[in-house]
């Protein structure tokens, strides 16, 4: 029987990210082997599933492919632009796709019961935390995450490497180790953003797992200057078009071709402005472009021109 990993996560096929993220969290910790021992074998090839379904739909390209071609495209690797070389393969190793997502390398050795994660995605304690009445908590790790203004325009999903520190009781690092983030960049996505991951950084004996902080910035673009919610670019035209008007095409973030005629005089100052075409805001609504010009005047005139130009310029309106 072929997959439906729709059907898997019990979810629509219109879900966004979020969605899929949540439906994961839920079944995995529902069907997670070490939940019920006496239903080890069954829980593990539901729980197979159930981390093939989330790495399916959590990514853009095998997602589109398993829609477009179902589950044998995705084991040809899918066509022209949504291919993926020899095909797509589950690791089958459920279990490091489970811990990436919750952000710790051993979930049920750090907190002992596993009734304390179903409340939260990242309640995780060191051992010595967890007995501690009112434990002091381990530094918050800063992590940054560049991002281009294409992905802060039409959102991403970045899979980030971090190292994290395993300290002992007096505070000297014991081992350091090395495990994955899954981070969701939301349309209109600013920069400075926050990403907090609860409980998934350094760890101490006796302190409560530190937590880490994703700080979105944006790579500096070829072509537009976000301010604010609005984008802003600059169009280079000669004088006559200054004074006579002309048309120009801006391409936009997302591929598209603005077909724009300024028809008024550009002086120093123009903006023209475009509505709702800059970046997507937190409301569902839309900011603008601003266009700015910038004129190239002619290295030389001649005496008759020069003469004409006076003329045009003095003559009555």
């Amino acid at each position: 029987m072929k997959k439906d990993y729709y059907n898997i996560l019990k979810i629509n096929q219109d879900a966004s990210l979020e969605e899929v993220k949540k439906a994961f969290r839920k079944m995995a910790l529902k069907y997670h082997p070490e939940k019920d021992p006496t239903r080890v074998n069954e829980a593990t090839k539901i729980f197979a599933l159930i981390a093939e379904a989330y790495e399916v739909l959590s990514d853009n390209k095998l997602r589109g492919i398993f829609d477009q071609y179902g589950e044998d495209g995705l084991k040809d690797g899918g066509t022209g632009d949504f291919g993926v070389p020899g095909g797509y393969k589950f690791s089958g190793d459920a279990e490091k796709v489970f811990q990436r997502f919750f952000g710790v390398d051993n979930p049920f050795q750090e907190i002992g019961d596993f009734s304390a994660m179903q409340n939260s995605e990242h309640q995780f304690f060191s051992k010595e935390g967890a007995r501690n009445k009112n434990p002091p908590k381990c530094a918050t790790m800063q992590v940054p995450l560049a991002c281009t203004l294409e992905e802060l325009y039409e959102s991403a999903f970045k899979v980030i490497p971090i190292e994290i520190q395993i300290l002992k009781e007096d505070g000297s690092l014991d081992r350091t180790e090395k495990k994955q983030l899954d981070v969701e960049i939301k349309k209109g996505c600013a920069k400075g953003t926050n990403i907090k991951f609860e409980k998934a950084g350094t760890q101490r004996e006796g302190y409560i797992t530190g937590d880490v902080n994703v700080v979105v910035e944006e790579k500096e673009h070829s072509r537009f200057h976000r301010d604010g919610d609005n984008l802003r670019c600059t169009v280079n035209i000669t004088l006559e078009e200054a004074l006579t008007g002309f048309p120009t095409e801006v391409a936009t973030l997302d591929g598209r071709k603005l077909n724009i005629f300024i028809n008024e005089i550009v002086h120093p100052k123009f903006v023209k402005r475009i509505n709702g075409e800059g970046m997507p805001t937190a409301t569902g609504s839309m900011g603008d472009l601003l266009i700015s010009f910038n004129t190239t005047f002619p290295k030389y005139l001649t005496a008759d021109q020069q003469r004409e130009i006076k003329r045009i310029l003095n003559a009555k309106q």
